[in-house]
Order: C-alpha cells, then sequence, then structure tokens
C-alpha cells in the first residue's frame, strides 16, 4: 500500500486523471481533480477502500509496474525502447514518465520491463556470457522468429512459447553506447499444483503452469552473446539456438573471459580518490571499507571475514591490526 500511496502523492493530477479515465471502474465522488495534488492523494488513497477487491488487486498490480520503471535504472530502460523520444523528454518526474509510456506506448513499456530485467542480472547468477562471431544481422523475419520459437517449443517440451525482438542500447560508464538487440524468450513449464482459495474461501489445490523468462543479447560491435536464464545448461542451449536459427553461426560455447581484480592494495590501509568537481548527482564524497575477507593460499577452504559499522571509530585495517595481527602479513585478500 505504501508503493501506491507514493505513485499517488509523486505523479501530476492531470496524469493521474488521465490515468483513471481510462479504467473501467469508477471513482467515488470524493475525489475531485480541481482540488490541490495533496488533497486528489488523499482522496485517491481513501478510495482504495471503496473498489470491488479485483479492481483493487489490478490497480495495485499496476502501479507496481510503473514504480518499478521509475527509478534511474527503469528510466534507462524506458530511455531504450521509447518511440516518440521528443514527447517522452517534455514528460517531468519518474512515476509521470513511466505512466506516460504505459498509457502511450504500452508495447515499449513491456519491452522496457524486459530491458530491465535483464540487466538487473547481468553479471549475476543467471548470467552467461559468450564470444559470437562479429557484426552479424540478426534475422528478424517471421519465418526465422518462427523457426527459433518452434525450436525452443521442441528442446523444452512445451507448446506456449513468446518470442519478442527488439533493437536497443546499453550505456556504459565511459559514456560510450553500444548497440544491441534483444531477445525476450517466454515458455510455459511443468504443471504443478499450489494451495489456494476459491469463490467461497475454500481451501483446495489447483494446477497451475509457470512461466519461464529469458533474455539474450547480441552486441554486434563486439560479438558478445549474454543469456539471463536460471540453469547454466539453459542458457547454454538458448544461446546455441539463438545462434543457429538467428545469427546463422554455429555456436562453439568460447565463455567470456572472467573479470579479474587485483585487491591486494587492500592488504594495507587505501585511499581512494574521489572528485569533487563532478555534478552534484554524480559525486562521491568519500569511499570506505566496511568489510575484507582474507583467504591464505596454503588453505583456500579457511576464511576469515571482518566488519566493520560505519559508527564504530576504527577503520577496517585497525580491526584487522587488533584481532587477527598485522594485515600486511595476509597473502591474499577478497
Amino acid at each position: 500500500m505504501a508503493t501506491i500511496t507514493s505513485f499517488f502523492r509523486k505523479t501530476p493530477v492531470p496524469s493521474l486523471q488521465a490515468y483513471f479515465e481510462t479504467k473501467s471502474f469508477n471513482l467515488p465522488p470524493s475525489v475531485v481533480w480541481t482540488e490541490s495534488e495533496s488533497d486528489v492523494a488523499s482522496a485517491l488513497i481513501a478510495a482504495l477502500d471503496s473498489l470491488a477487491e479485483a479492481d483493487r488487486e489490478a490497480l495495485i498490480l499496476e502501479v507496481g509496474r510503473i514504480i518499478a520503471l521509475s527509478d534511474e535504472p527503469g528510466q534507462n530502460a524506458l530511455l531504450d525502447v521509447v518511440q516518440n523520444r521528443r514527447q517522452f523528454d517534455l514528460v517531468e518526474g519518474g512515476h509521470n514518465r513511466a505512466l506516460w509510456m504505459l498509457m502511450h506506448e504500452p508495447r515499449a513499456f513491456q519491452l522496457a520491463e524486459e530491458v530491465r530485467y535483464n540487466d538487473e542480472r547481468r553479471r549475476g547468477r543467471m548470467w552467461s556470457g559468450y564470444v559470437v562471431e562479429r557484426q552479424k544481422l540478426i534475422r528478424k523475419d517471421q519465418l526465422s522468429i518462427d523457426a527459433f520459437t518452434a525450436a525452443i517449443r521442441a528442446k523444452f517440451g512445451t507448446d506456449k512459447v513468446h518470442v519478442d525482438v527488439f533493437d536497443r542500447h546499453r550505456v556504459t560508464f565511459d559514456g560510450a553506447t553500444h548497440q544491441l538487440v534483444q531477445v525476450a524468450i517466454y515458455r510455459e513449464g511443468s504443471p504443478d499444483d499450489a494451495l489456494g482459495f476459491d469463490g467461497n474461501g475454500k481451501l483446495h489445490r489447483r494446477i497451475v503452469k509457470p512461466v519461464y523468462e529469458a533474455c539474450i543479447t547480441y552486441e554486434p560491435s563486439d560479438g558478445v552473446l549474454e543469456v539471463i536464464a536460471s540453469d547454466k545448461n539453459i542458457r547454454e542451449s538458448l544461446a546455441g539456438l539463438m545462434g543457429h536459427h538467428l545469427l546463422g553461426i554455429p555456436f562453439r560455447g568460447e565463455k567470456i573471459a572472467a573479470r579479474e581484480y587485483d585487491l591486494s592494495v587492500l592488504v594495507e590501509p587505501f585511499v581512494f580518490a574521489t572528485d569533487a568537481s563532478a555534478p552534484i548527482e554524480q559525486r562521491i564524497d568519500s569511499v570506505n571499507i566496511r568489510e575484507l575477507r582474507f583467504q591464505a593460499l596454503d588453505r583456500p577452504s579457511q576464511r576469515v571475514t571482518l566488519e566493520c559499522s560505519e559508527n564504530d571509530g576504527e577503520t577496517i585495517w585497525e580491526m584487522a591490526d587488533r584481532h587477527i595481527g598485522p594485515v600486511a602479513l595476509l597473502s591474499v585478500v577478497k
């Protein structure tokens, strides 16, 4: 409930009015659009209790989708796929822009959700990256997409598969813009049973079929294919199917080299550089190490982790010296 309250208070009244005018249910007379923003927001919050349960739940879920794209990563996802960029740039406020996209470009709004789903999971447990041929054109004709979809059906033994293929871009930390093609895949899983209440409030078991989501991005300039899915074998299978049907190339399973970091500088007290001249929204005032994990080379199965709270009064290195001796004598730092 707190999230929908925040949405009402952070979205301009004209946008809220336009949004609710698209709904099939009627708001109570207490919602007067000509009142102040604060009064309108309070009236909408109070009106939630007067809605039918199904309408209220649907509204909360949809507003949750809007809020999910109102922060910086969500706004970046919207910018990746918006069609009318000129009009989009005129809309002020993250909640307002996400709402505008849902109302005026609902298809692009869904693609933005897929972009965020992908980007939030990059380099995580659900991610695999592969090296493939560069500068290949993705086959976007319906015949190729149908063949790709049919191959997924056959591979995973399901009749219900949906595939989206669309262009997007990604801005890296150095400010460079990289053009991508993203493929979003939805497939129905095996049936399962779950407990639920029927219309009479009685508990019973019902059959449910989960929908599994996966994403693939291809960056032509670097020849990088990235896959987001729950299982390593599934990621490799999807990459192979995409290589064959949408890229027209053999998939060899060559993985992107793992990133390596030299953290040996943290064995001793280290001061991180900051830039006071940076714009205030990009400025980092200070950096402090609050946790260090040490691992001896001769016993990789044994680790020592130190955590130091912000208000503790001593640095992580002082804490290490006090508990385990001079940190500089330790051979490996994680």
